[in-house]
């Protein structure tokens, strides 16, 4: 009986998961991520606070209120332990997709204990007796106080804070991969592009392919072309294929395909459009035609240029 409330008690805070996931984002569980916004809420710091611990609270009352209506009261027993499997998800999922670096751990422990201990306070104080787990609304008399609250809350919730750490945090980011990634397939990148502002272009690209598919993304998505036999996007640059490719190989393709939109792009625009903005944004919309997309990359190449390439005489 244990082993199974366990069992029960992981596979919910597996859909807690997934579902604060949702809510976050409706996009962000099934593609690209904004590079700025995985682990850090520079807008609205307060909801976002607050979502992040209220979340699960709520969750574990709703579903206790759920096992209590069809007689499941067993499954009831240590349901705050949910809250602890979900932060142990979360936590794992940003380590293994490679996004250590940009999570700002002092905040996520706070996050992570203040959930945690307000529910199992929660469980304690009013889960584990059936007879307080839904509301009375012979006792909701302090609707002033509520008002006034809510009011403070979305008052407060406007504020927004510039962020400096985070900053700092993304930008030794992109350093980190980039010098990664130079000395993994700066060879291939400077025998096929001479134009080192184009070549800021290219990791820029690279770098935020990697970071909506890292690793453990893409050996699953090896697996499903194996299987499948379908047409993928494979690699680190994720270039679309009906033959399995390898990094290495994805790097290839990707890098030969924005020289060649580059060089189109030089011969076939107006002269009034011939230009650094117009021609990044449309080698990206060409990569991906996502807007978000192109924004999010034109992103990590303004941060790359000021970090990297801010000596190089090249133009687009």
């Amino acid at each position: 009986m244990q082993v199974k409330i366990i069992l029960i008690h992981i596979t919910l805070s597996v859909i807690l998961f997934f579902l604060v996931n949702w809510l976050g984002s409706k996009s962000r569980s099934i593609g690209y991520v904004e590079f700025s916004s995985f682990t850090d809420d520079l807008e609205s710091p307060l909801f976002n606070f607050f979502f992040r611990v209220v979340s699960p609270v709520v969750f574990i009352i709703i579903v206790s209120a759920i096992f209590y209506a069809f007689k499941l009261d067993y499954l009831v027993y240590k349901i705050f332990l949910i809250t602890i499997y979900y932060f142990a998800i979360r936590w794992i999922t940003i380590i293994a997709l490679n996004r250590s670096s940009l999570t700002n751990w002092f905040r996520q422990l706070i996050i992570g204990l203040t959930s945690i201990g307000l529910s199992y306070l929660l469980y304690k104080t009013l889960i584990i007796e059936k007879k307080n787990i839904l509301p009375d609304p012979g006792e909701l008399a302090n609707e002033l106080w509520i008002i006034i609250i809510l009011f403070l809350y979305n008052v407060l919730n406007k504020l927004s804070f510039q962020n400096q750490v985070y900053y700092n945090r993304k930008s030794n980011y992109i350093e980190s991969r980039y010098e990664k990634f130079k000395k993994r397939y700066g060879v291939i990148v400077n025998n096929i592009i001479q134009n080192e502002k184009l070549k800021c272009l290219t990791y820029s690209i690279m770098i935020y392919e990697d970071f909506n598919r890292p690793t453990i993304v893409r050996a699953i998505e090896n697996i499903s072309f194996w299987l499948t036999k379908k047409e993928h996007t494979l690699g680190i640059m994720q270039v679309k294929t009906m033959k399995f490719i390898n990094n290495k190989k994805s790097v290839v393709l990707g890098v030969k395909k924005i020289q060649a939109k580059y060089y189109e792009l030089k011969k076939t625009l107006p002269e009034e459009e011939n230009n650094e903005y117009n021609i990044a944004f449309k080698i990206f919309g060409d990569y991906n035609k996502d807007d978000k997309y192109v924004y999010q990359v034109n992103s990590i190449m303004e941060s790359l240029e000021i970090l990297k390439y801010q000596n190089i005489t090249d133009s687009l």
